[in-house]
């Protein structure tokens, strides 16, 4: 068996078991609990608590910064639109502790322009000719 540190560990092996940058941050910022602590027994297990508190709050930082770098046609998937509406909504927190305003209000905007994509996305599949 490979030993990992932990943030190898968690990235590798936990997130990259996920499809897509939305499902890896919403999976993430799940793991986080009221009192800002991240909660993964097993990775606890493993790694010791605070190993375990400081790879899970950098991985979620670092999926956060990856949502606010695809551009819009990358993230408008169905799982994204739904993940975005629900942030929107206020039922997803998944900003990061610590997140400055630039950030939130960029991710703000991000997920409602995603929200404003139409749940079957005309750009998305080919155009037909005209007459058919």
């Amino acid at each position: 068996m490979i030993f990992l540190c932990a943030d190898d560990d968690f990235v590798v092996r936990t997130l990259g078991a996920l499809r897509g940058c939305w499902a890896r941050l919403v999976y993430t910022a799940e793991l986080r609990q009221a009192d800002g602590r991240y909660e993964h027994w097993g990775f606890i297990r493993t790694h010791g608590e605070q190993n375990s508190q400081a790879a899970i709050e950098r991985a979620h930082r670092q999926m956060f910064r990856e949502v606010l770098r695809r551009p819009i046609s990358e993230l408008a998937n169905g799982d994204a639109l739904d993940r975005a509406r629900a942030a929107l909504a206020g039922r997803l927190n998944l900003l990061p502790n610590g997140t400055r305003r630039a950030a939130r209000l960029h991710f703000t905007a991000v997920a409602f322009a995603l929200s404003q994509v139409p749940a079957s996305n005309p750009a998305a599949s080919p155009a037909q000719p005209p007459g058919q």
